[in-house]
C-alpha cells in the first residue's frame, strides 16, 4: 500500500512539473512602443483641396473601369517652424500593412466596393506622374529647406483586376506613413 501511494504520489509530482510551466506563461496580449529619438523636431501633416483628408466623393463604377476616376492632389508636409532644421533629410516610408503587395495599391477597406483600390502616383510639378510602388519604395528621401519638406502625390481610384465586375460600395480606405528627420 505504501509503494502504490508513494508510486502516485510520484506520478502527480512529474504530472506537476510537466505542466506547470505551461500554464504559468501564456500570452495574453502585446504592448507596442513607438517613438523617435531626434535633435530636430518637425510637425508632419497632410494636406489636399478638402483638408487632412482626400475626398473623392461619389464616383461612378464605370469612371473607374475606364480610367477616367479623378486623380487627387495631397501633399505630406513636413516642417513650417525654425526647429526644423534646414540640411536635416526626411525620411518618408509607408506602412506595408496597409498595401496590397501584389499590385502597390491601397485595398479599401473590407466590405467596401469590390475590385477597387486607391493607386498613388508622384506629383510631378503639379501634374501627374508614375505611380509610387508602395510595397517595393523603401524610405523616400527629402532634405528640410527653408524650415520645411514636402512629398506631393496624387490618389486616384483604379480598377483591381480588369476581367472582374465593380461592384459599389464604400471607398474608404487608409495608408499609415512614417515621417523621420535625421
Amino acid at each position: 500500500m505504501k509503494r502504490s501511494i508513494v508510486k502516485t504520489l510520484v506520478a502527480a509530482g512529474v504530472l506537476l512539473a510537466v505542466v506547470a510551466p505551461f500554464s504559468t506563461h501564456a500570452a495574453n496580449g502585446v504592448i507596442q512602443f513607438r517613438g523617435d529619438i531626434s535633435d530636430t523636431t518637425c510637425p508632419v501633416s497632410v494636406s489636399s483641396a478638402t483638408g487632412s483628408e482626400v475626398q473623392f466623393g461619389t464616383v461612378k463604377p464605370d469612371a473607374i473601369a475606364a480610367g477616367t476616376a479623378p486623380a487627387l492632389s495631397f501633399d505630406i508636409n513636413v516642417g513650417g517652424g525654425a526647429d526644423c532644421t534646414n540640411g536635416k533629410k526626411a525620411m518618408l516610408s509607408f506602412d506595408r500593412n496597409d498595401i496590397d503587395l501584389a499590385s502597390n495599391n491601397v485595398p479599401l477597406y473590407a466590405g467596401g466596393a469590390g475590385n477597387v483600390q486607391i493607386e498613388i502616383s508622384n506629383s510631378v510639378k503639379g501634374a501627374k506622374g508614375d505611380k509610387v510602388l508602395l510595397g517595393q519604395v523603401g524610405l523616400i528621401e527629402a532634405e528640410i529647406a527653408n524650415n520645411q519638406a514636402r512629398y506631393s502625390y496624387f490618389a486616384q481610384y483604379v480598377r483591381r483586376n480588369n476581367a472582374a465586375p465593380i461592384t459599389p460600395g464604400d471607398g474608404s480606405a487608409r495608408l499609415n506613413f512614417t515621417v523621420n528627420v535625421r
